[in-house]
Order: C-alpha cells, then structure tokens, then sequence
C-alpha cells in the first residue's frame, strides 16, 4: 500500500469514522473510498481534496505522502 493510502485509512481511523459513513460525507462512493485506501484505485484531485477536508486535513498532508515514495 503506498503511503497516501495509508494515511488516508489512519487519519479516517483515527478520527473515528467507519469507512462507509466517511464515504458518504465526502460524497464518494464507498467501495471507491475502499479501492484507493488498497490502491486499487488513485482518487481525482477533486476527490482527494474532498476527503482531506473531511478529515481536516490539509490536502498537501496526505498528497505529499505520495510525492516521498518516488
């Protein structure tokens, strides 16, 4: 799993949400939310702005985990 996946599960964990009830306030589909915390899929800069601001976070937090694995 690469680090933004991570740490969107950790950061969505942590803060105490069920995957199914983040999805649904960010607007995102939840089995779409499952496949990018596996890595099956990589979110859109929308949705990815979406789910930092869900967890209050800025986007550049979880981005950046990207951006040290390459």
């Amino acid at each position: 799993m690469r680090a933004r996946e991570r740490q969107i599960r950790r950061l969505r964990e942590e803060a105490g949400y069920g995957l199914n009830a983040f999805a649904r306030s960010v607007g995102v589909d939840p089995s779409h939310l499952s496949r990018i915390e596996r890595q099956q899929a990589r979110p859109s800069p929308e949705v990815l702005k979406r789910i930092a601001d869900g967890l209050g976070v800025a986007i550049k937090e979880i981005a950046s985990h990207e951006e040290e694995k390459q």
